[in-house]
This record gives C-alpha cells, sequence and structure tokens, in this order.
C-alpha cells in the first residue's frame, strides 16, 4: 500500500510539472529533423538557391540547449510601418511587433520581433513573426549578412515565447545572388557570438 501511495504521489508531481511548463521540449533528435525539413525545401525551391551538389554543403554549429531560451514576450502597440532594406537594393514592409528579452550566461539580451506585412494577407502566415540578427561570429563562423530565425505568436506561453537558435537560418543571399534578403535592423546586432544554429556556406560557384 505504501508503494502505491509513493508511485501515485510522484505521477502527480509529474503531471502538474509538466502542466507548469514553458517548456523548451525541443531535442536534438527533434533539431536534426527540423534541419532536414529545412534542406529539403531549399531544394525543392523552384528559384534554386542551392543545387543537389550543394547540400552537403549546408553546416550548422553543434546542437547547444543552452540556446534554447524562454524569454520574456512583451508585445507593441501602434508600432509605423517601416520600410526593411534589403540586400539587393529593394525595401519590404514590416512592422516592429514585439520584444523578447532573456538572459545567456552573464548577458541580459533583448530581441525584436518583425511582422512582414505582406505575408499576414495569407492565413498560414496570420502568426508568423520574423528575428533577422546578427552577431559577432558574422564573417568569420557564420555568413556576413546576419541570420534568421521564425516564431509564432501562437507559441506564446504566460508571457514567454521559446526562442531556440539551434534553427537559426542563412538568408537565401548566403548561398546565391539574386535574392531580396532583409537587412537585420540594427536593434538587432547583438555584441556576442551566438554559435547555434547555420554556419557560413562556401558554395563550389565560387571557386570556379
Amino acid at each position: 500500500m505504501k508503494n502505491y501511495y509513493l508511485i501515485r504521489t510522484i505521477l502527480i508531481g509529474l503531471l502538474l510539472w509538466q502542466c507548469k511548463a514553458p517548456l523548451i521540449s525541443q531535442s536534438k533528435k527533434e533539431i536534426f529533423a527540423y534541419r532536414k525539413t529545412h534542406l529539403d525545401e531549399l531544394l525543392a525551391d523552384v528559384r534554386k538557391p542551392i543545387t543537389a551538389e550543394e547540400k552537403d554543403l549546408i553546416k550548422y554549429f553543434s546542437f547547444k540547449k543552452s540556446w534554447q531560451v524562454a524569454a520574456e514576450y512583451v508585445p507593441l502597440e501602434k508600432e509605423p510601418v517601416f520600410q526593411m532594406p534589403t540586400y539587393s537594393g529593394v525595401t519590404r514592409d514590416y512592422r516592429k511587433f514585439a520584444t523578447a528579452t532573456f538572459k545567456h550566461g552573464k548577458k541580459k539580451i533583448t530581441v525584436c520581433l518583425y511582422q512582414n506585412m505582406t505575408l499576414i494577407r495569407q492565413p498560414q502566415y496570420k502568426d508568423y513573426l520574423f528575428l533577422p540578427f546578427k552577431d559577432n561570429t558574422n564573417g568569420k563562423e557564420s555568413y556576413g549578412g546576419g541570420r534568421y530565425m521564425d516564431v509564432r505568436i501562437s507559441n506564446v506561453k504566460d508571457g514567454k515565447i521559446i526562442l531556440d537558435f539551434n534553427k537559426a537560418y542563412n538568408p537565401y543571399c548566403a548561398y546565391n545572388e539574386g535574392f531580396n534578403c532583409p537587412i537585420p535592423p540594427q536593434e538587432n546586432h547583438h555584441n556576442l557570438s551566438i554559435r547555434a544554429g547555420e554556419r557560413n556556406f562556401e558554395s563550389k560557384r565560387d571557386k570556379k
């Protein structure tokens, strides 16, 4: 009987812990599955950012649990639409939608999340937010023009949003010319090295 109550108490405790979660449930295996999907999408894109022969050149930093963070999510009100420049010279309509603040080590980091004013017209992107950023790895270990992340408003829970930098990916401009890749705004340039997510891409085309 004592064992029954002990097991019951443990099971209830585990259930309550899971219910309270924010939590970061993404394992290394899930991140690898996410990256495979991303690669499949690159290869399937009719604009051909990479060729099948270049797929092995897509590299990532090793998986880091420390770069899966629960950030304090603060929505913003009445932010004006602005023109975010791209590396091709054209601009795109965005609005600063929210900030997300977290600690990594001793550093307190705030990133801005943006809403693409064209994409939100499509139902599948209604809650989509864009996080472009630059850090000290750019031009050395990662693409010089910065990297991107995608998050969803629907993933906000109890004022927190999970930012998983293991999912950071390169803009198409990292692979080839001719794409309109947004330039990360200055407010998302951070003086630290985010060694998570996609690394620099060295195209075989550059060596011809």
